[in-house]
């Protein structure tokens, strides 16, 4: 029986280890001849690694002849320590595992993030951006008016092209700095930004892998398509299938729980998270303030007036 959706490795003809991939391309490495019926094959579950001959059921491949044979290479064991990052052991019997793709991960059990997780960890990283913005703002600000104060009075329009362009650096300054806070961390061991961390989620790659710098970099980007289609990009992470916003769609990524792919899912968070729930009740909170208030200052003066007429 074919199995599309398990994780597959294979030696290659140079003796290289490949993976982590499905068992479609490896059966299209088999039709162009770049892998044989005797090529080494290894997924979780199988005790060593096997010929490919021996799982074409679960491969899908059928019985039939190669483009071109090509000799199998064994895989050769390097001279060191094997790495935790290499399911091949010293003894090339027992595979061991690769972390986020083999061994003891749960790719069944994952719990992904949902809209208001996800937005209440947006909105901790927009006010920390932001505070930072603002005060370096202020700083270059200041810096400004103190190194303009000895020059002469500048013209209307010299001022207002000086004001335009310190706004447009600022601007520039300000794209630049969010960039290089949700790539890095995002791409950082933790896989996630201060905002996603207090939430207890995560970002990965659509098999649960952490995202290189240019991954993460990409994926903020694509985050302008969410906020060119009226924020409806963002809401798609409420009701599709892995939570997936627009632009998780477009980079390939997902968010989950920070327990998602490990070995211990078990630890993931089912239901909404303290900090979420925290987070929902501020913001009920000052929109009961704001209409509190909002009423306040059309009753009061209207009070006032009713018995100053009294």
């Amino acid at each position: 029986m074919s199995h599309p959706d398990a994780i597959w490795y294979y030696v290659d003809a140079q003796g290289q280890q490949q993976g982590p991939v499905t068992s479609p391309i490896i059966a299209g490495q088999f039709r162009l001849g770049r892998l044989t019926a005797t090529s080494l094959v290894w997924r979780e579950g199988l005790a060593t690694w096997v010929a490919l001959d021996d799982v074409r059921g679960e491969l899908g491949i059928a019985k039939v002849s190669p483009i071109a044979a090509t000799p199998p290479v064994a895989p050769v064991t390097p001279p060191t320590a094997p790495s935790a990052l290499d399911p091949i052991s010293a003894d090339q019997s027992t595979p061991a595992p690769m972390q986020g793709a083999v061994g003891d991960i749960d790719r069944q059990d994952i719990v992904y993030a949902g809209f208001l997780r996800r937005w209440a960890a947006l909105f901790i990283d927009s006010i920390i951006l932001s505070v930072v913005f603002y005060a370096l703002s202020m700083v270059f600000g200041m810096a400004a008016v103190f190194g303009s104060a000895g020059l002469d009075v500048m013209s209307p329009d010299t001022g207002s092209a000086a004001l335009n362009s310190m706004l447009g650096m600022l601007y520039l300054f300000y794209f630049l700095m969010a960039g290089t806070y949700y790539s890095l961390l995002e791409s950082s061991s933790n896989q996630a930004t201060v905002g996603k961390m207090a939430l207890g989620i995560k970002v990965t790659d659509r098999h649960g892998q952490r995202l290189s710098f240019a991954h993460a970099l990409g994926r903020w980007a694509a985050a302008s398509i969410s906020y060119l289609t009226f924020y409806i990009g963002f809401f798609l992470a409420g009701w599709t299938e892995r939570k997936q916003a627009l632009h998780d769609f477009v980079a390939g990524t997902l968010v989950v729980d920070r327990w998602a792919f490990t070995d211990q899912p078990e630890k993931q968070q089912r239901q909404l998270h303290g900090c979420a729930v925290a987070f929902l009740v501020v913001i009920a909170l000052l929109i009961v303030i704001s209409v509190i208030g909002i009423v306040a200052a059309i009753a009061i003066p209207a009070y006032e007036g009713y018995v100053q007429r009294m």
